[in-house]
């Protein structure tokens, strides 16, 4: 067991039972750690239970501020019995090393640094202050995110790690539709219900353009809006969650355009998604979505421009479905690039 090495994983949130992309993150990255090396032994901190072959330690910082923090304290002594090789964690206070474990912690989004910080942004922010000098190096998205943390923390770029978020194999082995095929959908949204996801601003834009558009995601406030917003202009929009990962795949392929009017994303894993399945994209302008344009096509413009958003719609529920190569999205990819930065650090 001496020459094992063991990687740990901290996922410590349930957020409120639905399925996060921090959880498809870890999962996905478990999977392929466990496919590709007989040597590691894996195992995850986390409320929710890991995939098979995974060991398991349940823990949550779910509850009140006071209970995160005596959490917080017990999970470093919790990791330490575990003696692992490397650590890499989402915890907003990273566990203590004492030298013995090399410990990476994961920011997904600097959301806590900008306007649509939830309440007490200023204490998450500085628990990724203390946690960024405790661990050895930061982890995050984009590079953009990584520009985003560099400023919010006073870190330099070279402590921070970018590590985009993948696919499973199906996305890129599963059939394309045949050129010609019938879409129920003139343009599809996956995200999230949330106000800076942009989809009532969308809506406002589109009311009177006779489209077909279906909306993918979780309702985390802005649902009842759309809906009442759809209703009133009588447009012809679909709400649906809950897809299975094959569902989703068949919703994009039964969708002519991908659109994203997000105002603050990490990364963004639909752009991802839609393009391996062939779609045009149409994002917002922002950082992010400027960074994964250059790496797999796809259009960026100032969503508040309504005359400019219609034209390029238009324009894009012509275009023919094209799949760029993505194969170092894939999460074998992704993986074992970050864990020899993690196993290799000194």
């Amino acid at each position: 067991m001496s020459d094992v090495k063991r990687i740990v994983f901290i996922s410590p949130y349930g957020h409120h039972g639905t399925y996060s992309g921090a959880r498809h993150r870890v999962e996905e990255l478990c999977k392929a750690l466990l496919a590709s090396n007989q040597e590691l032994k894996i195992i995850c901190l986390s409320p929710w239970c890991p995939p098979e072959g995974v060991k398991h330690v349940r823990f949550s910082l779910d509850g009140s501020n006071l209970k995160r923090l005596f959490k917080s304290v017990w999970l470093t002594f919790q990791v330490l019995l575990l003696r692992p090789k490397l650590v890499i964690s989402e915890s907003p206070i990273a566990p203590l090393s004492f030298g013995r474990f090399k410990v990476f912690h994961v920011i997904h989004d600097a959301k806590f640094a900008t306007q649509f910080a939830r309440k007490g942004g200023s204490a998450v922010r500085y628990m990724h202050w203390l946690s960024a000098r405790i661990a050895n190096k930061i982890i995050t998205v984009s590079k953009a995110e990584k520009l985003r943390i560099c400023s919010a923390l006073n870190i330099a770029p070279n402590n921070v790690v970018v590590s985009y978020n993948g696919l499973s194999n199906i996305w890129l082995s599963a059939p394309l539709p045949e050129a010609g095929t019938q879409r129920d959908y003139d343009l599809l949204y996956v995200s999230n219900l949330a106000s800076h996801k942009g989809h009532l601003s969308l809506l406002e834009s589109l009311y009177d353009c006779s489209l077909r558009i279906l909306f993918v995601g979780s309702d985390f406030g802005e649902k009842q809006k759309c809906v009442e917003f759809a209703s009133f202009y009588k447009m012809d929009v679909t709400f649906i969650s809950d897809l299975t990962e094959k569902e989703l795949i068949e919703a994009y392929d039964n969708s002519k355009v991908f659109i994203f009017p997000s105002k603050l994303e990490g990364f963004g894993i639909p752009f991802l998604e839609a393009r391996a399945r062939g779609l045009p994209v149409l994002a917002n302008d922002i950082h992010v979505f400027r960074e994964l344009q250059n790496v797999m096509g796809g259009k960026v413009i100032d969503f508040g421009d309504k005359v400019l958003l219609i034209e390029k719609i238009r324009t894009l529920l012509l275009e023919e479905h094209i799949r760029p190569s993505l194969d170092d999205f894939l999460w074998e990819s992704i993986a074992q690039k970050l864990v020899e930065k993690g196993l290799v650090l000194r």
